[in-house]
């Protein structure tokens, strides 16, 4: 019972709102009725704002949201992608010393006679062949990675 009391007093302020906004808008009343007429148009224009939020700024807002996340996971994954990198290349780094590589090959290259390690060490095969195992030690190190 009180909430068809509430509603037939709102709408009758609705109506006398509408009206006194169409009538007495050219008289320039300040009364009772002109405040009503205010107040319901500052409602509306709340509602005009409040549907402006929903229908455009919110999904504006959420549009550049997914942007800046879309920007910020790329750079993470560079991030994390760089990072690993670095450890695995100084693990492949700490590898290849721990193996000492430079003397295996220097004890290997004694081996041979003289003449065709003058060869070798002319056309600098001893380090070509030091780097592709370098490079191969880093390789392994970055697929396990």
């Amino acid at each position: 019972m009180i909430i068809l009391k509430i509603i037939s007093f709102l709408s009758f302020f609705l109506f006398v709102g509408f009206v006194s906004a169409d009538t007495l808008d050219s008289v320039n009343d300040t009364g009772f009725f002109s405040g009503v007429s205010d107040f319901y148009s500052s409602s509306l224009n709340f509602m005009a704002s409040t549907s402006d939020f929903f229908f455009n700024l919110l999904p504006d807002k959420t549009l550049s949201f997914f942007d800046w996340l879309v920007y910020y996971i790329q750079y993470a994954k560079l991030w994390v992608l760089k990072e690993g990198l670095e450890v695995s290349y100084k693990i492949a780094l700490a590898l290849i010393s721990d193996l000492n590589l430079t003397n295996i090959l220097n004890d290997y290259i004694s081996l041979l006679p003289n003449d065709v390690r003058q060869a070798l060490l002319n056309l600098r095969f001893f380090e070509a062949i030091q780097l592709l195992i370098e490079a191969a030690i880093t390789r392994l190190v970055y697929s396990m990675l």
